[in-house]
């Protein structure tokens, strides 16, 4: 007599899975609401300046004095129209990071339902992930985009007579494009990934069809590059904002990505926790099944490797915000390897070690990282005019960094401040008394480019007749130095200021940003 299957053993399996489902989005969307009044780094304050014009006429001609593709700032534009409130504006990137999420769960669940669960509890805590479902840069429409792809992508592959995954696949390539210039990279990738399935799978897909579903995308990145982003064509390589590519800049981009970077796990116990169980995971990855898993693990791999190629033949654009979009199918290898894993036991030991790597990302993000802004703008902004005097000036270098501690200086007139650049105003300035009072605020990169700075202020300070110079330098960690070794550490900026200015009768370090105070006697 034949045992027939209980009606209701599917409807538990998927009882459970929808109840884990709304659960992985309920944590995504908590821990994306903590730490939204973090503060603006340069990025950030850029991104709200360009939006902030009265009309998409002038937005647009300063986005073409850019190096990014107009829409993303279109669409924070309308969404700042209703509040340009830090906390609001983030909001909309959190919109794109569970819209991410949700599509990626989506899109393996195609492929298994453990998988699409495994996947999304990873997208929805890895540190970096977190990071740029906040951040006020197009990393997460581009992300979104290319979810939506990797799932277009799948229809074709599994209804290739279809025009819906042809459609989609075209429409979320070209919002990827028109994000970010890294989309295009994204193009390739997916017809990597398209061509790997297909063959797998032993089913035909449209040639046509797929060859005009590519060509708007591929059209409008051209056309944006070359004649719609006037910047792009003036630069000629981007060294000046990414560092060339070396061994050092891959193991700490590598770090950053997959979460291991001391900036993203300050906490000290957790990176070791993170290192272990990621050690654990890796090994019980052999156990999996490679033949499905595989195609997803060879196209993030495809991915990084193009922009890895691109960076040491062209122009250097290897950088860990960069290589996010292959996250993506990353995150579907580590779903799927896991849960093709025929051991019961080495499936569910994987199952824990993934649940403890997650508990500590998320734990070290409530903590302490969801709070920490990238750089200091305005804790420094608030210093400076808490030492604020009215007979001061204000220096800043590099100069385009005033811009951006602007945003939070509210008190200091603009008359009172100048840039490295412009050090020959000093001579111009109404000196009223024996006394002159500096803020020297300065992030760190180049330490011979501020101390050419320091030497030439203390010259052009020593042709009036003043018997005392008093100045405050706030230093704000660059958090790129962790990345390059072309930028330097806060340690020498530190060093040279009392070469040239002797010790400091008062020094902090706020961890993130540097104040030391200095009394200089000048003798004319």
């Amino acid at each position: 007599m034949s045992q027939r299957i209980p009606k209701n053993h599917s409807l538990d399996i998927n009882s459970f899975y929808n109840c884990a489902f709304y659960a992985i989005i309920l944590l995504a969307i908590t821990l994306g609401l903590i730490g939204l009044n973090k503060g603006l780094w340069n990025d950030e304050i850029a991104t709200v300046i360009k939006i902030s014009h009265q009309n998409l006429d002038d937005m647009f001609e300063r986005l073409k004095k850019d190096v990014h593709p107009p829409l993303y700032y279109v669409l924070l534009y309308f969404w700042g129209k209703i509040s340009k409130q830090e906390e609001f504006l983030r909001l909309f990137s959190l919109l794109f990071s569970v819209g991410t999420l949700l599509v990626v769960m989506k899109w393996i669940k195609q492929y298994s339902t453990l998988g699409s669960l495994i996947a999304g509890l990873y997208l929805a805590t890895t540190p970096i992930i977190l990071r740029y479902s906040q951040e006020l840069k197009a990393y997460s429409l581009v992300i979104f985009a290319t979810s939506l792809a990797f799932l277009f992508a799948f229809h074709i592959i599994s209804n290739p007579d279809k025009y819906l995954g042809y459609i989609g696949l075209s429409l979320s390539l070209t919002a990827a494009v028109s994000s970010h210039l890294v989309g295009v990279m994204v193009i390739p990738a997916i017809l990597f990934f398209i061509v790997i399935q297909t063959f797998l799978s032993n089913k035909n897909i449209k040639l046509l069809k797929l060859g005009l579903a590519i060509i708007v995308p591929v059209v409008t990145s051209i056309y944006l590059k070359f004649f719609w982003l006037n910047q792009v064509q003036e630069i000629k390589d981007t060294w000046w904002w990414m560092p060339t590519v070396n061994l050092h800049l891959i193991s700490s981009t590598t770090k950053y990505l997959f979460g291991f970077s001391y900036l993203q796990l300050s906490i000290n116990f957790i990176p070791w926790f993170a290192f272990i169980f990621s050690a654990m995971l890796a090994t019980s990855f052999l156990f999996g099944e490679w033949k499905i898993s595989f195609p997803f693990l060879a196209t993030a791999l495809f991915f990084w490797l193009e922009i890895l190629i691109y960076s040491i033949i062209d122009s250097p654009i290897f950088y860990y915000r960069i290589l996010l979009p292959g996250l993506i199918p990353f995150a579907a290898f580590i779903g799927l390897q896991i849960a093709t894993i025929p051991k019961k036991k080495i499936k569910i030991a994987s199952i824990v070690c993934l649940l403890l790597l997650t508990i500590s990302y998320s734990v070290n993000w409530i903590s302490n990282q969801a709070y920490k802004p990238i750089e200091q703008n305005r804790a420094v902004a608030q210093l400076v005019e808490s030492e604020w005097q009215g007979n001061g000036l204000v220096i800043y270098h590099p100069t385009w960094i005033q811009e951006f501690v602007n945003y939070y200086l509210t008190n200091v007139p603009p008359e009172q401040q100048i840039t490295a650049g412009q050090l020959e105003k000093i001579s111009n300035f109404d000196f009223n008394s024996k006394e002159l009072n500096i803020s020297f605020i300065a992030l760190t990169g180049n330490v011979k480019d501020y101390s050419n700075l320091l030497s030439n202020i203390l010259g052009a300070i020593k042709s009036k007749k003043l018997t005392t110079l008093k100045i405050n330098i706030f230093l704000i960690k660059g958090h790129d130095s962790y990345f390059s070794k072309k930028f330097d550490d806060s340690e020498k900026f530190i060093l040279n200021s009392e070469s040239k200015l002797g010790k400091p009768y008062f020094y902090q370090d706020f961890g993130q940003h540097v104040i030391s105070k200095y009394t200089v006697s000048l003798n004319n």
